[in-house]
């Protein structure tokens, strides 16, 4: 599942992340884009604009306002119009590519008394007539005196008393049009007003390219992001895999294994340093452990002999059915019960530290089950007893290990059994191992954990005894599964019930083993 995997989670979210960054960029790029391109235009209408407003123009200056644009602009003066007209409504002059439906809202007309509330300029100190002020772009000074042009100049120049214009602030709106859409800027001053447009097409092909780009590039880009994410992930998740590696390696038998250090990321060293560091603990702890049950079960061994050699002495030399006979058997059974424990922890300590000894021969499993199985009827009268174990089942084992691992499980199923219970007992073979199943009926897992039936010295509560007459160690199940594991096998819970339970004691086969 998804929510399983850190390594996903991590790549999601710095996709996510560089996504989300990505876009918002895109988007305020785009934004940016379009608003520098309507200042553009903007500006150049305001450019065009205020050069034509700034002196005033005789009324033959907007017939030539076509050459005028083409002689300041080029070719792209094309792209501009225009629509001039006199302060009482009088058309001056309209671009001839002026959209039909494109309807100009003038929302100012001058009147007298605006130009009269106007500043006029100074006196000139030239000669009467020779107007120094040159046109806009397209017009040229006239030098000629008054005298030989007259009032007016054959170019038509206005009057030198004429006022400067005042210009009125330019306002700028877009219009749809039947030929598209235009930005249009409205201006005027006290002589006329005027509108100057520019076409958008071009403007929203350079968008709509951008856009079309960014639909390319965004989702390319996000795939990339994501093929980065992984990379990003399974480099900064190395040295957790590592780890993860020498964890699998760790066992009773292996705790020499470390955690290999990494120099390129402070953090993870000093993971790995702790780490280390408790394993050097762990290992040591865990080592004076395993000497300690075995040397504690090697040294109860000796002394143990001696007291069951006096006590059986005592028995024989006490006379029959006397109270002294009687005590001291009961004080050799118990004898008999430390130097079982004794035995199977001196086990376990081997197998820990992986010197479990095994002397393996070929060996006949079913018949090794069925030796066992006979001591039901001593063990547990009544219980009826099911077996199907053929013949020539050959195993590779340490025969008394692996006979010790076979009573211990018929032992439980008597212990664990009611009165007038079953087992049952089936060997079969599959995938080279010979798996010994053996189920019993029983009152008492109420009181178990399965969790915890292999952990040493577990014990339910009614597993003390079984009518006073059974008893056990908490050793058996997992002495057992330490024995066939030190074979290759295994020991598990097959099936757990509220009223039966069965197990699966796996051996490897002769020659599967060799």
């Amino acid at each position: 599942m998804i929510s399983d995997s850190f390594r996903l989670k991590l790549t999601l979210f710095a996709t996510a992340a560089f996504g989300l960054v990505l876009v918002g960029f895109t988007i305020f790029f785009n934004a940016v884009l379009h608003q520098i391109g309507i200042d553009r235009m903007d500006q150049e209408i305001r450019t065009f604009a205020e050069s034509q407003l700034a002196f005033p123009r005789p009324s033959d200056h907007w017939s030539r306002l076509d050459n005028s644009m083409r002689f300041i602009y080029g070719d792209s003066g094309h792209a501009l119009i225009a629509h001039v007209r006199e302060v009482n409504g009088n058309t001056l002059y309209i671009s001839s590519r002026w959209p039909k439906t494109l309807d100009i809202g003038w929302d100012h007309t001058w009147t007298r008394e605006d130009v009269d509330d106007r500043p006029h300029p100074p006196p000139r100190d030239g000669p009467p007539g020779y107007d120094d002020v040159p046109e806009g772009p397209g017009d040229t000074f006239d030098r000629r005196p008054p005298h030989e042009r007259g009032r007016r100049g054959p170019r038509g120049r206005p009057p030198h008393h004429m006022a400067p214009p005042v210009l009125r602030d330019i306002a700028f709106q877009t219009m749809e049009t039947d030929a598209g859409k235009y930005r249009i800027a409205i201006s005027g001053s006290q002589y006329v007003d005027m509108a100057v447009g520019i076409s958008m097409g071009a403007f929203y092909a350079d968008v709509k390219r951008f856009r079309v780009a960014s639909l390319v590039a965004v989702p390319l880009a996000l795939v990339l992001l994501a093929l980065g994410g992984v990379l990003l992930a399974r480099r900064a998740l190395r040295p957790v895999q590592l780890i993860t590696q020498t964890a699998r390696t760790l066992s009773a038998s292996g705790l020499d294994q470390r955690v290999p250090t990494t120099q390129t990321d402070r953090e993870f060293a000093d993971l790995v340093d702790v780490l280390n560091d408790m394993l050097d603990r762990l290992e040591k702890s865990y080592t004076q452990a395993v000497r300690f049950s075995a040397d504690a079960a090697h040294e109860l061994n000796t002394p143990l002999t001696v007291l069951q050699g006096e006590l059986e002495r005592g028995i024989m030399a006490a006379s029959d059915d006397s109270e002294d006979q009687r005590r001291y058997n009961d004080l050799l059974e118990e004898v008999q019960h430390l130097k079982s424990i004794t035995r199977k922890l001196l086990i376990l300590s081997r197998a820990d530290a992986g010197q479990l000894p095994l002397d393996l021969a070929t060996l006949d499993f079913g018949s090794l089950i069925e030796t066992a199985i006979e001591d039901v009827d001593v063990l547990a009268p009544g219980i009826a007893v099911d077996h199907a174990c053929p013949a020539n089942v050959q195993v590779r084992a340490d025969q008394e290990l692996i006979q010790h691992a076979v009573q211990n499980l018929v032992h439980n199923a008597c212990k664990y059994n009611r009165p007038d219970g079953w087992i049952t007992v089936t060997l079969v073979t599959e995938n080279g191992m010979a798996n010994m199943i053996i189920a019993n009926a029983s009152d008492q897992l109420r009181d178990l954990d399965a969790g915890k039936i292999f952990e040493r010295f577990y014990r339910g509560n009614t597993a003390r005894t079984r009518n006073g007459k059974v008893g056990g160690t908490g050793l058996g199940l997992s002495l057992t599964r330490e024995i066939a594991r030190a074979h290759g096998g295994n020991l598990e819970i097959r099936d757990a019930d509220i009223d039966q339970i069965s197990f699966c004691l796996s051996v490897p086969l002769a020659d599967k083993a060799s």
